[in-house]
């Protein structure tokens, strides 16, 4: 898939989280959108990062040689048509075979750090002998009972009606998660860290590492785990840098 310029630096200032808060949120829906536009960035991701992850310098050089051998084989010689194709097949295979690798190994090494690492946060909101069903009740009864979709639902009742309410926006982000739509989690994550004396913060922090990790999203993932760093006083430093140390 080829991409324009314009979408190719829109990726690189994701990435490199040189976004705006609110150019972080238009790009995300945009994502959440537009398939077309979600495919070409999750190839992207799968690229660069798979390309890091070989090594690019060492497979240009290869590539390098090869182009060099063939310069010299047709200086001296006719090289027949079929041998042509068959040098410029092996080095697109070549190239396809290094990005699947990569493409399905690192997937599958996010996939079982996220999975090693993450638990549903507890519902601390709702009084367990309170009586009456409240809209909030049931929203957290189907949190942790895992029936995440109708959660989502409730939940997103309530806020229509306490729309400034960050431990709910919290549990949402929660459900996304765990209904595997890590995207609108992330949305939710880093909205909650604008929030100044927000008793979730750091949870919120630790989540938005969690899903950007769930989207193979290996750059995001180590800035919000260096950002956790910093803070010697974070609840979640000490898994940040385990986990930042089996990323590396």
């Amino acid at each position: 898939m080829s991409y324009s310029e314009e979408i190719l630096s829109q990726f690189d200032s994701y990435t490199a989280g040189k976004m705006t808060p609110k150019e972080k949120d238009v790009f995300e829906a945009s994502l959440e959108k537009d398939v077309t536009l979600k495919q070409a960035f999750d190839d992207y991701l799968h690229l660069t990062e798979g390309l890091s992850a070989f090594g690019y310098a060492k497979f240009s050089e290869k590539i390098a040689d090869w182009e060099s051998e063939i310069a010299a084989e047709k200086n001296t010689k006719i090289v027949p048509l079929k041998s042509w194709y068959m040098i410029a097949a092996t080095i697109s295979l070549l190239i396809v075979a290094v990005l699947g690798w990569w493409k399905f190994g690192m997937q599958d090494s996010s996939e079982e750090l996220y999975a090693s690492y993450y638990q549903p946060y507890p519902d601390i909101l709702t009084s367990r002998g309170s009586s009456g069903e409240t809209l909030l009740n049931e929203a957290l009864y189907y949190y942790e009972s895992g029936n995440y979709e109708l959660a989502i639902e409730k939940l997103n009742k309530v806020l229509a009606d306490d729309q400034d309410n960050n431990e709910l926006r919290f549990y949402l982000g929660q459900a996304y998660l765990a209904n595997n739509d890590a995207l609108k989690a992330q949305t939710v994550f880093r909205s909650l860290l604008d929030q100044n004396n927000f008793a979730l913060y750091d949870a919120s922090e630790w989540y938005l590492a969690l899903a950007s990790l769930k989207t193979g999203n290996i750059i995001a993932t180590k800035e919000v785990l260096q950002q956790i760093n910093r803070n010697t006083n974070h609840a979640y430093r000490e898994k940040s840098k385990q986990l930042i140390e089996r990323l590396n």
